[in-house]
């Protein structure tokens, strides 16, 4: 997931105890926030979640908030509701926009959150960005939506390779 230093650091804490409290609640969960190894001075950190699908409500259901609140709070009054911006490889994106877009319109239409793939690479990377928005509860829904669709995919993927 991409976020801005303001907004992680919201994630973050005052001396990281915000995201310690995550790790405490989601210990068999691993987050971490990584500064952009090509562009250390960039705006954006990545912060990496890994977990299991069971765990995206647990874990999103502070990460959002933490991460809206840390941009309100440093003045970015424009952003008006939680939106994440979601780190896929290209591959795994054609399974989420699916033929003609069908998958991405199912996941916007069941989840109610506004979903925007964006279309090229980033720089260096074979990762491309999907941008949430909306009401948490919205966010989360989708997310998991889209890790149950992911995970059936490459499950159909991995048994019709021989």
């Amino acid at each position: 997931m991409l976020g801005s230093q303001q907004g992680v650091g919201g994630l973050i804490g005052k001396g990281g105890e915000n995201i310690q409290s995550l790790r405490s609640a989601c210990p068999d969960a691993t987050i971490k926030v990584k500064e952009t190894p090509e562009c250390p001075h960039a705006e954006e950190r990545v912060v990496h979640v890994e977990c299991e699908v069971t765990d995206i409500y647990a874990i999103y259901s502070q990460l959002i908030p933490q991460i809206f609140d840390g941009l309100t709070k440093q003045g970015y009054d424009n952003v008006k509701e939680p939106e994440v911006c979601v780190l896929f490889s290209g591959v795994t994106m054609g399974s989420i926009i699916g033929k003609g877009g069908k998958v991405i319109s199912a996941l916007r239409t069941n989840s109610g959150a506004f979903i925007k793939a964006f279309p090229n690479k980033l720089q260096n990377s074979d990762e491309r960005i999907l941008l949430l928005k909306g009401e948490v509860d919205k966010i989360i829904e989708c997310l998991t939506q889209i890790y149950d669709t992911v995970e059936m995919d490459s499950v159909h993927t991995d048994s019709t390779i021989q």
